[in-house]
């Protein structure tokens, strides 16, 4: 019998358990740096060479101006003023690589294990570093955006979380409809590493990320972010997909604490 976690990283391999459909809605994975005078001196350029050496894996371009993002301990957030930012899709457009003058990330939707998106974020930095040589690695970030809105889980959601998670939505009141609930919990680690969490229920047509569509319908959330921060000029970028890797456990060491068995079996997990 399996001993009870009394902490969400008590257990340092909790083993992968697939679910066929799982409610990760996004995965999104950010490498910022500093600014540097190679990429300020023709950026248009530059970006195009970086577009030129991913467009065997990431054909369609597209170049505009948005909210400067950072995931960081407050989640993702937006920065002042708006950034030029240029975004390489893959064919099917399931895979996109985007990058600016102080950021590049990689974010899907059709999210497979954590081997092959660090793999593949590892192949686009690579590359991006053959071109333009960043000088050093500020902070990396690692989001996994989970939302369910299936009916039958949602009518029995205490069934299927942790009684520290679920929170009010196991509460019922007579007097009153719960239509929106949220908790928040940030982490700091011995290594500089930290993360953030945020979960709860949230009513039809609302989101809590701008950059993500409300739903039609009532939805229950985890969003997970990891990150790792670096004093200037003290981590080259080597072995992105490690550091990346180690962000990624702790956000499924979270998630398995988080979750019941039953919530695995009801996205089709075998356990």
């Amino acid at each position: 019998m399996e001993e009870p976690l009394h902490g969400p990283f008590d257990n340092p391999s909790p083993g992968d358990v697939p679910l066929p459909a799982a409610p990760l809605v996004r995965v999104l994975a950010q490498v910022r740096f500093p600014q540097y005078t190679r990429f300020l001196r023709s950026p248009d350029a530059f970006a195009l060479d970086v577009a030129t050496a991913l467009s065997e894996d990431y054909p369609h371009f597209e170049a505009g101006e948005e909210a400067n993002i950072m995931i960081g301990p407050d989640g993702v957030t937006a920065g002042m003023g708006g950034v030029k930012v240029w975004r390489l899709r893959s064919a099917d457009n399931t895979w996109t690589v985007s990058f600016s003058t102080n950021f590049m990330s990689i974010e899907t939707e059709a999210y497979e294990s954590r081997s092959h998106f660090t793999a593949r974020l590892q192949e686009a930095w690579e590359t991006f570093r053959s071109v333009g040589a960043p000088p050093s690695v500020e902070r990396i970030g690692v989001r996994f955006l989970n939302r369910v809105e299936q009916p039958h889980v949602l009518d029995n959601l205490v069934t299927y979380l942790r009684s520290e998670i679920s929170g009010l939505v196991g509460v019922h009141s007579s007097k009153a409809a719960l239509l929106r609930s949220m908790s928040e919990a940030l982490y700091q680690f011995e290594d500089d590493k930290g993360f953030t969490a945020r979960w709860g229920l949230m009513p039809a047509g609302m989101t809590h990320d701008a950059t993500l569509p409300p739903t039609a319908g009532n939805s229950w959330l985890l969003d997970m972010d990891s990150f790792h921060a670096w004093h200037p000029g003290t981590y080259a970028g080597d072995d992105i997909a490690g550091v990346t890797g180690e962000l990624a456990l702790k956000a499924y060491q979270f998630f398995r604490w988080a979750v019941e068995p039953s919530f695995l079996q009801a996205f089709g997990g075998d356990i």
